[in-house]
């Protein structure tokens, strides 16, 4: 229906005339029929499948993994997402070459960014080749795996 993405486009705008009661008085002189700014709120938000996804994904980044990466995680790997959600601040991993680690700190980095928005990530490396060689180049890997509308989330922020 028209007026409910008229509705979507002056809430998501933002700016002068973008609160719920002016859209509400807005598109009641248009469309010729009185509602309200609870009306326009229940719309809006019912027209918003990120909610869900935010309901869904915000404390479970296991979940997160493996439905929307579409990854199955090793123990290991799901134990320290587990940690992260948890808000461990103090973990580390001890391990050899190509275990997974990158992996697991790309799906952590992508999930926090994605459920928490805006958010900065401070990530660290010994040295800027394994920075940008190894977890960037996996960052990049894992990103191209999202779905198109959460990629687009990415590549078009508010």
């Amino acid at each position: 229906d028209e007026a409910v993405w008229r509705m979507k486009s002056m809430v998501k705008k933002g700016g002068p005339g973008s609160s719920l009661r002016a859209v509400a008085d807005r598109i009641s002189k248009e469309y010729s029929y009185k509602i309200n700014h609870n009306t326009v709120k229940a719309i809006v938000e019912a027209a918003n499948p990120f909610k869900d996804f935010l309901k869904r994904y915000r404390h479970d980044p296991v979940a997160f993994v493996r439905q929307v990466l579409k990854i199955e995680p090793d123990p290991w790997q799901a134990e320290l997402l587990n940690a992260i959600q948890s808000g461990e601040r103090r973990l580390a991993i001890r391990s050899g070459h190509g275990c997974g680690k990158s992996s697991v700190a790309s799906w952590a980095m992508l999930w926090f960014l994605i459920t928490r928005y805006p958010v900065k990530i401070v990530v660290t490396a010994p040295t800027s080749a394994q920075l940008f060689d190894a977890l960037f180049a996996e960052l990049k890997r894992w990103i191209n795996e999202l779905p198109p509308a959460l990629k687009e989330i990415l590549d078009n922020p508010l």
